[in-house]
């Protein structure tokens, strides 16, 4: 008899947050390329999610791995696909999306220094400077690669170009998946 709360569906259902995040915006990509029809679950966060995942309560969710690492190491959490373009160095059994037939199904986070449109050029190559030095330091990069964080360290045009080819990117995904703010 399943627990109270608890009820079992033929559709999989993904643990979600209620307003369009990350996750939720990913599960409505994959949604519709992979032509399902998800029952969505909405979460007050990743770690609640998790918890249902692992419960029982929903099938799937899309997480960061950092967090929940040992759950996937302790066997409770299977990692089904990477949203990366290649597999992570730190799960190389785990194939890409792209790799089981959703090419271009690839997400990151963005732990970026944005300045102020007219901040002198002299300080943003500063800026810049320093964070190349950091991600050119050892420690900072075990530090890194042990939460697992692949840095991408790049000039400020290369950046700025990368911001507007995700902001097109996503623009389309959300209108596509019709996904509105509540």
């Amino acid at each position: 008899m399943p627990r109270r709360g608890r009820t079992r569906s033929a559709t999989p259902r993904p643990a979600w947050a209620p307003r369009p995040t990350s996750r939720r915006t990913n599960s409505n990509e994959f949604n519709r390329r992979a032509g399902l029809k998800l029952v969505f679950v909405p979460f007050r966060g990743t770690a609640p999610a998790v918890t249902a995942v692992l419960g029982g309560d929903v099938q799937v969710t899309f997480v960061s791995l950092g967090p929940h690492i040992e759950f996937v190491r302790q066997g409770k959490l299977r990692v089904l696909g990477a949203a990366t373009p290649k597999r992570a160095p730190y799960l190389p059994e785990v194939p890409t999306f792209a790799e089981q037939g959703f090419p271009g199904f690839e997400t990151s986070t963005w732990f970026s220094l944005f300045t102020p449109r007219a901040t002198p050029r002299e300080i943003v190559d500063a800026l810049n400077g320093f964070v190349r030095e950091l991600a050119d330091d050892a420690d900072a990069s075990k530090r890194l690669a042990a939460n697992f964080i692949d840095p991408l360290v790049l000039t400020a045009p290369e950046f700025s170009d990368l911001v507007k080819a995700d902001a097109a990117k996503w623009q389309r995904i959300v209108r596509e998946a019709g996904v509105t703010i509540d």
